[in-house]
Protein backbone atom coordinates (compact mmCIF):
# COMPACT_ATOMS: atom_id res chain seq x y z
CA UNK A 1 0.00 0.00 0.00
CA UNK A 2 2.35 2.78 1.10
CA UNK A 3 6.30 2.33 0.25
CA UNK A 4 8.55 3.18 2.90
CA UNK A 5 9.66 6.74 2.84
CA UNK A 6 6.85 7.95 1.24
CA UNK A 7 4.00 10.22 3.12
CA UNK A 8 0.82 9.53 1.07
CA UNK A 9 -1.26 7.29 2.43
CA UNK A 10 -3.80 4.55 0.41
CA UNK A 11 -5.52 1.93 0.94
CA UNK A 12 -7.48 -1.25 -0.73
CA UNK A 13 -10.89 -0.26 -1.22
CA UNK A 14 -12.61 -3.25 -0.52
CA UNK A 15 -15.99 -2.23 -1.55
CA UNK A 16 -15.26 -1.64 -5.20
CA UNK A 17 -14.32 -4.56 -8.26
CA UNK A 18 -11.05 -5.60 -7.96
CA UNK A 19 -10.48 -4.05 -5.33
CA UNK A 20 -8.10 -0.98 -6.51
CA UNK A 21 -5.52 1.39 -4.51
CA UNK A 22 -6.81 4.87 -3.30
CA UNK A 23 -5.57 7.77 -1.65
CA UNK A 24 -7.20 8.40 1.69
CA UNK A 25 -9.08 11.53 1.93
CA UNK A 26 -10.28 13.57 4.80
CA UNK A 27 -12.82 16.49 4.54
CA UNK A 28 -11.36 16.53 0.48
CA UNK A 29 -7.77 16.41 1.61
CA UNK A 30 -5.39 13.48 1.00
CA UNK A 31 -3.97 12.49 4.47
CA UNK A 32 -0.54 12.27 4.43
CA UNK A 33 2.09 10.62 7.21
CA UNK A 34 3.61 13.23 9.71
CA UNK A 35 6.84 11.92 8.04
CA UNK A 36 7.95 9.39 5.96
CA UNK A 37 7.31 5.58 6.84
CA UNK A 38 10.27 3.78 7.74
CA UNK A 39 8.56 0.90 6.34
CA UNK A 40 6.97 -0.86 3.87
CA UNK A 41 3.41 -1.05 4.27
CA UNK A 42 1.31 -3.24 3.06
CA UNK A 43 -1.25 -5.97 3.92
CA UNK A 44 -2.04 -9.77 3.04
CA UNK A 45 -4.46 -10.86 -0.07
CA UNK A 46 -7.34 -12.25 1.05
CA UNK A 47 -7.35 -11.71 4.29
CA UNK A 48 -10.38 -9.88 6.29
CA UNK A 49 -11.07 -8.94 9.88
CA UNK A 50 -14.55 -9.46 10.30
CA UNK A 51 -15.96 -6.47 12.18
CA UNK A 52 -19.02 -9.14 12.99
CA UNK A 53 -16.55 -11.09 15.28
CA UNK A 54 -15.43 -10.00 18.85
CA UNK A 55 -12.05 -11.54 19.45
CA UNK A 56 -11.84 -13.86 22.45
CA UNK A 57 -8.77 -12.43 23.45
CA UNK A 58 -8.68 -8.95 23.45
CA UNK A 59 -12.69 -8.38 23.26
CA UNK A 60 -12.86 -6.04 19.79
CA UNK A 61 -14.41 -6.42 16.65
CA UNK A 62 -12.44 -6.83 13.70
CA UNK A 63 -11.54 -3.60 11.45
CA UNK A 64 -13.64 -4.79 8.33
CA UNK A 65 -10.20 -4.70 6.17
CA UNK A 66 -6.87 -6.93 5.79
CA UNK A 67 -4.47 -8.09 7.97
CA UNK A 68 -1.92 -5.32 7.60
CA UNK A 69 2.01 -5.73 6.98
CA UNK A 70 5.24 -3.66 8.13
CA UNK A 71 8.15 -4.87 6.10
CA UNK A 72 10.54 -3.19 8.55
CA UNK A 73 14.14 -3.94 6.05
CA UNK A 74 16.06 -1.61 3.84
CA UNK A 75 14.60 -1.88 0.64
CA UNK A 76 11.89 0.26 -0.86
CA UNK A 77 8.83 -1.94 -2.73
CA UNK A 78 6.40 -0.26 -5.49
CA UNK A 79 2.84 -0.15 -5.00
CA UNK A 80 1.41 -3.84 -5.50
CA UNK A 81 4.52 -5.62 -5.14
CA UNK A 82 4.25 -9.31 -4.00
CA UNK A 83 7.28 -9.86 -1.86
CA UNK A 84 8.71 -13.07 -0.32
CA UNK A 85 8.77 -12.45 3.72
CA UNK A 86 9.64 -13.94 6.77
CA UNK A 87 7.19 -13.01 9.36
CA UNK A 88 9.27 -11.72 12.96
CA UNK A 89 6.02 -11.48 14.97
CA UNK A 90 2.13 -9.89 15.00
CA UNK A 91 1.05 -6.90 17.17
CA UNK A 92 -2.86 -6.12 17.66
CA UNK A 93 -4.00 -2.63 17.58
CA UNK A 94 -6.72 -0.79 18.40
CA UNK A 95 -7.21 1.72 15.62
CA UNK A 96 -11.23 3.64 16.11
CA UNK A 97 -12.12 1.47 18.87
CA UNK A 98 -11.54 -1.67 16.07
CA UNK A 99 -8.94 -4.41 15.84
CA UNK A 100 -6.29 -4.00 13.27
CA UNK A 101 -3.48 -6.82 13.34
CA UNK A 102 0.07 -5.59 12.02
CA UNK A 103 2.26 -8.49 10.86
CA UNK A 104 5.99 -7.69 10.92
CA UNK A 105 8.04 -9.10 8.75
CA UNK A 106 10.78 -8.83 6.59
CA UNK A 107 12.05 -9.33 3.20
CA UNK A 108 13.77 -12.81 2.23
CA UNK A 109 16.13 -10.67 0.20
CA UNK A 110 17.00 -8.05 2.32
CA UNK A 111 20.49 -8.25 3.79
CA UNK A 112 18.43 -7.73 7.66
CA UNK A 113 17.01 -11.63 6.92
CA UNK A 114 19.60 -12.44 7.91
CA UNK A 115 19.82 -11.33 11.73
CA UNK A 116 16.42 -12.24 12.56
CA UNK A 117 16.76 -16.22 13.40
CA UNK A 118 13.40 -18.16 13.74
CA UNK A 119 11.58 -16.94 17.23
CA UNK A 120 12.75 -20.45 18.87
CA UNK A 121 16.23 -19.03 18.60
CA UNK A 122 15.15 -15.94 20.59
CA UNK A 123 16.13 -16.19 23.87
CA UNK A 124 19.99 -16.69 22.67
CA UNK A 125 19.66 -13.12 22.45
CA UNK A 126 16.68 -11.23 24.78
CA UNK A 127 16.56 -14.33 26.76
CA UNK A 128 13.63 -12.20 29.01
CA UNK A 129 11.37 -12.16 26.26
CA UNK A 130 10.77 -15.74 26.54
CA UNK A 131 10.50 -15.65 30.40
Amino acid sequence: ENPRMTRLQQRMVMRERMNPMALVMDMGEVVRFAEPTLWNLGFLPQTWLDPQQVDPDIGIRGSGGPVEVLEIGRNEHARGEVTEVRVLGAIPMVEYGTLRWKVIVVDVKDPLAELFKPAFNSGAWEPELLD
